[in-house]
């Protein structure tokens, strides 16, 4: 009996490092995938773009626009109140939602000249090639209306039951092949995005480079 209880911890010791090399090899997989995905320009919990490959995209689109004498334009999009929704729903609610708004944005915007990538945290950003300021905010008031249908909900939300977005676009026109004139475009659509929260998040505003100041709020809808 003493013998047959030896063997039998035995196995089980073997069983418990097995299942514990198995979790760190799991582990390590994971991690070695995650390096790829952000070396591939891909972020790891939407699947989208991430920032740097947005901003390649960009540049070159800028350039495309230059040649063509045509437009760009950016779509800057914040998950309004989105720190509640962690709170609610915990870091996997708000990734699946993440995920959701992800999928929903590449279903709206599907043309080559076009692309759309996380930013930062819950931040999206869209850069539309050939594509003046009014079509921008064409874009831009059919993401918030499907984003409305969706209705995903948000019980600790300040502005409504379900998720919403606030929205800063800006459109310009290359003058030259500009690293500044690149920076301004997404400066501008920063500050359209920062005025839209700014006047009760749930809107969409514009802003046009060069002009820091000349902010037009579109009325929430």
């Amino acid at each position: 009996m003493w013998k047959a209880t030896i063997v039998i911890e035995d196995k089980q010791t073997r069983a418990d490092t097995l299942e514990r090399l198995l979790e760190e090899r799991t582990e390590q997989l994971a991690l070695a995938e995650g390096d790829l995905r952000r070396l591939a320009g891909t972020d790891e919990v939407t699947g989208l773009p991430n920032y740097a490959r947005f901003y390649e995209f960009l540049c070159v689109e800028w350039r495309r626009a230059l040649r063509h004498a045509s437009d760009v334009s950016l779509v800057r999009i914040s998950l309004d109140d989105f720190a509640g929704y962690n709170e609610e729903f915990g870091r996997r609610g708000g990734d699946a939602c993440l995920r959701r708004v992800a999928e929903l944005l590449q279903s709206l915007v599907r043309r080559p000249g076009d692309l759309v990538a996380r930013h930062v945290a819950a931040e999206f950003i869209l850069a539309l090639g050939r594509t003046p300021e009014p079509g921008a905010v064409h874009v831009a008031r059919q993401i918030r209306a499907a984003l409305a249908a969706a209705a995903i909900p948000h019980p600790r939300s300040l502005v409504a039951e379900h998720v919403t977005i606030s929205v800063g676009v800006a459109a310009a026109r290359p003058f030259h092949d500009s690293l500044w004139e690149e920076l301004e475009l997404i400066a501008a659509a920063g500050r359209a995005l920062a005025a839209a929260r700014r006047g009760g998040s749930d809107r969409i505003a514009v802003a046009r480079p060069n002009v820091p100041y000349a902010v037009m709020l579109a009325p929430a809808e």
